[in-house]
């Protein structure tokens, strides 16, 4: 198994899975997808008292959702390591953003390159396609909102509003906030 401390992580080693279907691959992956939902949910508790224990809908059941398994390449063959909610969605201050939410690596793979490869990965597909991106946060995770603003930065993309004055239409969560980035470098 890579660790953080042994490895860093880049797109070589990563395979991003789209999920379609609960029964894809005779369900295994939605059953992981599951189990890592819960992990995900329980650790967002600790910066938010607004989060809920929302059951994780099927992709068939909820069509408007596109969550995506991120399976890390090791020496002994693929392993979970995380999983984000990837949409293209009009938005009312720009043509069409890649919309990022719920973007979770699990504990043990942190600090090793994942998010990094990931977002990289992400930010590639959204250019290429000429969009801007849009991703949502809790207010009190700041080491993710640190990462993705380096990520975006880097990039070439820019703040398009004032830090996060977009609330979440979630009105069960008012910790949460949107960010829209546009790009704005080459």
């Amino acid at each position: 198994m890579i660790t953080a401390n042994k490895t860093y992580i880049t797109k070589e080693n990563i395979e991003l899975q789209w999920l379609k279907d609960s029964k894809q691959d005779n369900g295994f992956p939605f059953k992981a997808l599951e189990s890592n939902y819960k992990d995900y949910v329980d650790e967002l508790k600790s910066f938010s008292k607004h989060v809920n224990d929302n059951k994780l809908l099927a992709p068939e059941n909820n069509p408007e959702t596109c969550y995506t398994l991120i399976w890390l390449h090791t020496d002994e063959g693929f392993c979970l390591a995380g999983f984000f909610f990837y949409g293209i969605y009009p938005n009312a201050m720009s043509k069409h953003d890649a919309y990022i939410g719920e973007f979770y690596i699990r504990p043990e793979y942190r600090e090793s390159g994942i998010a990094t490869a990931v977002f990289d990965m992400i930010i590639d597909s959204a250019e290429s396609h000429r969009l801007d991106i849009s991703y949502f946060c809790l207010n009190d995770n700041k080491k993710a909102q640190r990462l993705w603003d380096r990520i975006l930065l880097i990039h070439g993309y820019e703040d398009r509003l004032s830090r996060g004055n977009i609330f979440t239409a979630l009105a069960e969560n008012p910790d949460c906030r949107f960010y829209y980035w546009v790009k704005t470098k080459e």
